[in-house]
């Protein structure tokens, strides 16, 4: 059959050993010249190409993998219309789909130009964008675009005036450069849910090219399996992590964005990026994870916010958030399809290791919609007892006891979880402790929102100014002019939760500096000052836990 080379490929890839790398390669190489005409082979054969890369078993496998790949926009291209069926997928030769952020947005006009352009065939009402462009309108173009006789797209087709560019890129030359009118439009752009569509043929910003030059490429022998031990080996220290240079940083940001956003995805952390805060640590066998912090202006108030991306050889292979709080950290797992049935487990233990050593956190949180709470690629994935099996347990004691029994019958060989026991299952968030921790250290999430509601409490009547201020007065720094704007910022910020703590006033002088320190933290360059002041501080966080655990 015609497709049998691209199905014995698939069969071997994660085979190991002298034998199966020849045979890897041959085929490779076989396959780049006779490739599969089918589009579900095709979107196979780009999968495992790209599995092989990240994880080859010699320089053979890995050089036939990165040339077949540099030229599989031709493959793609042989399928004519039937290529359509693999958008979104970040393979090259394909259309991704997907309302981005504004911050995502910018970069991809200014990264890809010419290749992302308004989706107008999604485009079901037309008013949103329309309140984007009126404040660049001057006085003599109202009467034509109020007169209802030209499209938003006739308008910005006008306003092109002839010039070979994108109506996005126009769209976005006519935003405000800077200050609060910046700052709306950002604001109404990112409301107004614009529908893109980025062409990916011959993009360098596809899947299928996406990869992080490594000067030294390692050649697996096997797939790892985790620990048996997983909590004992993730509170081990991580041996080797570093905080990247900018120009680095900049770089595992841009590999980043386009891993993601060619597959139609997001996380806040990444296209919110600091490059003074990216940390790639080492997870061996060529393996590795960037940790990448938020600028200080995009700071959430008492959580830190990361994003990750995990990578085997340069190649990205997942993608997540941890959100570190006192002293604990919210996260959870994303592996691209192409990599699922590798060695998710693994890398994901000595993920949570590298998260560990750089936060010192003693509890990780996973959250129900990780494991199917509304999440049915989760239900069928039965990503509950992937973190069961690493030792998360449910929060809840009658969701506890289910896991229990359910486990017990699934290791006499029963059938698969049914999937409304699994949504039974994903009912509350799962936590691994590193160790005994003390229930004073949780801090439940649902107290967020309850401390939020106060601080609009504070905020009501009076302005966050004068919030700051009262604070400092309390605190004993009201003259505030010299520190660093980022950390001003920070102070107001927090100003209203703080101010909610009973008895601020008669807190002792050393309490008081511990928490101008831990507030001015919040706006240092690297949030991870105030990850770690936060988890040492024994006045902060635990004050706030009283006022809140009270209701």
């Amino acid at each position: 059959m015609p497709d049998s080379p691209a199905r014995r490929l698939h069969a071997i890839r994660a085979d190991f050993g002298a034998a199966a790398g020849v045979e890897k390669a041959a085929l490779i190489e076989r396959l780049t010249h006779q490739p599969p005409t089918r589009r579900a082979a095709v979107v196979r054969l780009h999968d495992d190409l790209l599995f092989l890369r990240a994880f080859p078993d010699s320089p053979a496998v890995l050089r036939a993998a990165a040339r077949a790949l540099a030229g599989f926009d031709r493959v793609v291209r042989a399928l004519g219309a039937a290529r359509h069926a693999a958008d979104d997928s970040g393979m090259t030769g394909t259309v991704s789909h997907d309302a981005y952020a504004f911050a995502t947005v910018e970069w991809l006009d200014a990264s890809f130009p010419g290749e992302v352009d308004i989706d107008w065939a999604q485009v079901d009402d037309e008013s949103a964008i329309d309140g984007l462009l009126r404040p660049a309108l001057q006085r003599a173009e109202e009467d034509a675009f109020d007169s209802g006789e030209l499209t938003t797209h006739d308008w910005l087709v006008l306003r092109k005036g002839g010039r070979r560019e994108t109506d996005l890129a126009r769209l976005l030359r006519l935003a405000p450069r800077r200050g609060a009118a910046r700052d709306v439009f950002r604001l109404m752009y990112d409301a107004a849910d614009v529908p893109l569509r980025w062409r990916l043929a011959g993009s360098r910003g596809a899947a299928t090219h996406a990869v992080l030059p490594t000067p030294r490429p390692v050649f697996r022998q096997a797939m790892r399996r985790p620990p048996a031990a997983a909590a004992r080996h993730i509170a081990t220290p991580t041996r080797v992590i570093e905080r990247l240079s900018p120009a680095r940083a900049r770089a595992v940001i841009h590999l980043a964005r386009a891993a993601l956003a060619s597959r139609g995805r997001e996380v806040f952390a990444v296209y919110a990026a600091n490059p003074a805060e990216v940390y790639l640590a080492d997870l061996g066998e060529g393996a590795s994870i960037a940790v990448i912090g938020v600028l200080p202006e995009h700071r959430m108030s008492l959580e830190a916010n990361y994003g990750y991306l995990m990578l085997s050889n340069g190649v990205p292979v997942g993608y997540g958030g941890v959100t570190p709080l006192y002293r604990q950290a919210n996260t959870g797992l994303n592996i691209f399809p192409s990599f699922r049935g590798g060695e998710a487990a693994y890398l994901w233990v000595a993920a949570l290791r590298a998260f560990r050593s750089l936060f010192r956190v003693t509890r990780f949180v996973v959250n129900a919609k990780q494991v199917g709470e509304g999440n049915r690629e989760a239900i069928a994935s039965g990503a509950f007892w992937f973190y069961y099996k690493l030792g998360f347990r449910p929060a809840d004691a009658a969701t506890g006891a289910l896991a229990a029994r359910e486990f017990r019958r699934l290791g006499r060989r029963g059938p698969r979880t049914a999937p409304a026991t699994l949504r039974a299952l994903a009912h509350g968030d799962l936590h691994l402790d590193l160790g005994r921790v003390p229930p004073s250290d949780f801090f439940d999430e649902r107290w967020l929102v309850d401390v939020s509601r106060g601080a609009t409490v504070q905020l009501a009547g009076t302005g966050a100014r004068a919030l700051a201020d009262r604070l400092g007065q309390l605190l004993g720094c009201p003259a505030r002019g010299r520190w660093p704007a980022d950390e001003r910022a920070a102070f107001a910020r927090l100003a209203p939760v703080c101010l909610q703590l009973p008895g601020l006033a008669r807190w002792s002088d050393a309490r008081r500096r511990a928490m101008v320190a831990l507030l001015r933290a919040k706006g240092r360059p690297q949030e991870r000052d105030f990850v770690l002041a936060a988890r040492r501080d024994p006045n902060f966080y635990p004050a706030l836990i009283r006022l809140a655990s009270r209701g």
